[in-house]
């Protein structure tokens, strides 16, 4: 009897071993969004899936949210109903974006432009004088040497002249921080499959230990 409280005991820690290890693979949350973030200023945001229907080319470091596949394309949102946002939905090409392990600490471009109206001479009648307005920054849109922004502005969506190239570049991790995170991952495995294979050799040479000395317990009582 004793020895079965030995062996019980004995197997009860070696298992605690055994799950104390870090797994090696944690699943996605059922429902969780995903994310995929633009690698360069030609991610264009497109209203359909065909690239004549390109809006706006994602702000360079920001993400959109995936939604679905459709073959070579994403589709996805970009952007809240947020004032002055409004969340905004179509395709993105595949390969014009990163997918995201998790979901980054910023995600869209927040940044607002100020847009002047001026009026022109009413025929010697008493005019306003500038209005002033602003507009939510979506991303720009080239064509050939020109550049423009996409804005929505007082409730539509439209282009003023001009890019607008002096937003926060978000800094991604580094190749080298990369390679640290990928080197630590693999240590951890290691970690988990020597602790189950230790496990593994312990439970089975107290088996045998275990039947070994009940063999030699019968032969005495006989």
């Amino acid at each position: 009897m004793a020895r079965m409280k030995v062996f019980c005991a004995l197997i009860a820690a070696i298992a605690a071993i055994c799950f104390s290890f870090p797994a090696a693979y944690t699943a996605e949350a059922e429902g969780a969004y995903v994310y995929a973030r633009a690698e360069s200023s030609n991610a264009y945001f497109c209203s359909d899936a065909d690239s004549t229907t390109s809006l706006f080319a994602i702000p360079y470091s920001y993400c959109v949210r995936i939604i679905s596949e459709d073959g070579i394309w994403y589709y996805a949102s970009y952007a809240e109903d947020q004032s002055p946002y409004r969340a905004v939905y179509g395709y993105v090409l595949k390969n014009s974006l990163t997918i995201l392990d998790e979901q980054p600490e910023v995600t869209w471009l927040y940044y607002t432009l100020t847009v002047t109206y001026t009026q022109s001479s009413a025929g010697g009648l008493p005019t306003l004088g500038d209005i002033t307005a602003t507009a939510a920054f979506y991303g720009n849109y080239y064509s050939g040497l020109s550049g423009y922004s996409y804005v929505l502005c007082q409730g539509s969506f439209g282009y003023i002249v001009g890019s607008t190239e002096d937003y926060e570049i978000i800094e991604t991790q580094s190749s080298s921080e990369e390679t640290s995170s990928e080197d630590e991952e693999s240590t951890a495995d290691g970690k988990l499959i020597a602790g189950i294979v230790l496990g593994t050799l312990a439970v089975a040479a107290l088996l045998i230990i275990f039947m070994s000395g009940r063999r030699g317990n019968r032969q005495g009582s006989d």
